[in-house]
């Protein structure tokens, strides 16, 4: 029998019927999540799994719990998971700084396969900083209307950031990789600054509002 655990606590099995991860945490959420919490953590049989990323996790692991041994889950404040994830947005924009250069030098010459999978990945974690930033806003109520930077509204920076990224992607379907090359030094890399400073600012608030 499925033994399930709580922040290292055991709780009792989950009703019949509660056979697929989805189930179990709603379970969990509904009877033993602390308020203001969420769910940080899931282990099945040792295997982390994290929330929001059950898709890459084979179906039978998360639709056959009652054939697992073991299931723990953690739970955090939604202050230190927003703390933990602005943490880890300026560990990612120091090293996309840092690379940025490079795979614009790339794309000057006649780029190869490396040259595209880094830009691949390139996209999905410039997609990962919008979605964390539209997630804060909702979580925290945050109205980023409000926020200038180097005298801009974050607005307006934001919406000639997705036009940049929208050309590059047009840039990149057509082959003009001359133009990839400019666009990521001359429009994505300066962007940096701003996504540093907004996410610094917005790391303060969530702080204040810890000690409220």
């Amino acid at each position: 029998m499925t033994r399930f655990f709580v922040n290292e606590r055991e709780i009792p099995s989950p009703p019949l019927g509660f056979s697929s991860l989805d189930g179990v945490l709603k379970h969990v959420e509904d009877n033993y999540l602390p308020p203001d919490s969420v769910v940080r953590q899931i282990h099945i049989d040792g295997l982390s799994v994290l929330p929001g990323e059950s898709h890459e996790i084979p179906r039978d692991l998360l639709e056959g719990i009652e054939r697992r041994e073991r299931v723990d889950i953690s739970t955090g404040s939604l202050r230190d998971v927003a703390s933990d994830s602005l943490a880890e947005a300026a560990s990612y924009l120091e090293r996309i700084e840092l690379i940025i250069p490079s795979l614009s030098s790339s794309f000057q010459a006649f780029p190869g396969p490396e040259a595209f999978a880094n830009l691949k990945e390139l996209y999905s974690g410039l997609y990962w900083l919008t979605l964390l930033l539209d997630r804060l806003e909702k979580t925290f109520k945050m109205s980023f209307c409000e926020i200038a930077i180097q005298g801009i509204p974050f607005r307006a920076h934001q919406q000639s950031f997705i036009s940049a990224l929208h050309q590059l992607v047009g840039s990149q379907e057509k082959g003009d990789f001359s133009l990839v090359a400019d666009i990521l030094e001359y429009e994505i890399l300066p962007f940096l600054p701003i996504w540093r400073e907004l996410f610094s600012g917005i790391g303060q608030r969530v702080a204040a509002a810890s000690t409220t």
